[in-house]
């Protein structure tokens, strides 16, 4: 399964995206766990995934622990924020620091559905105010 730059966002990668979403869901894994949970058209080789979770502890965003010679990796607080801290780069790169943009972006390149348009609605009527709620 290889990948080019052109799958990267950023410096993490399509493959270690789900890696992290994977060891996110199962809270820890072993790389044969880890295997088990990819499609079998779609499964990495076991060193691919070996080699993405090493650099995925190299970066903080994993550390892993050895039972018995094998080697169980779990995620890091790190972890949880590297979708958001993209998203942040996204903005700033792309749509000019604009949150307004993207979401305008989306709507011109997505059906966007009534459903979607409640759903849209619904999440912006929850998030709070800015100054409300952050101590300002």
């Amino acid at each position: 399964m290889r990948r080019t730059r052109d799958n990267r966002i950023g410096d993490v990668g399509e493959l270690q995206l789900k890696v992290l979403d994977l060891l996110g869901e199962l809270g820890e894994a072993t790389v044969h766990g880890l295997l088990e949970r990819f499609a079998e058209d779609a499964r990495p080789r076991y060193t691919t995934v070996l080699t993405v979770l090493q650099g995925l502890e190299r970066k903080g965003l994993v550390r892993h622990r050895t039972i018995d010679r094998t080697h169980v990796f779990e995620p890091t607080g790190q972890a949880r924020q590297v979708r958001p801290k993209l998203l942040r780069d996204v903005v700033a790169k792309v749509f000019g620091g604009s949150p307004a943009a993207l979401v305008a972006a989306l709507l011109d390149v997505e059906e966007v559905t009534p459903e979607v348009v409640a759903e849209l609605q619904a999440l912006l009527a929850a998030h709070p105010e800015p100054g409300e709620g952050d101590g300002s």
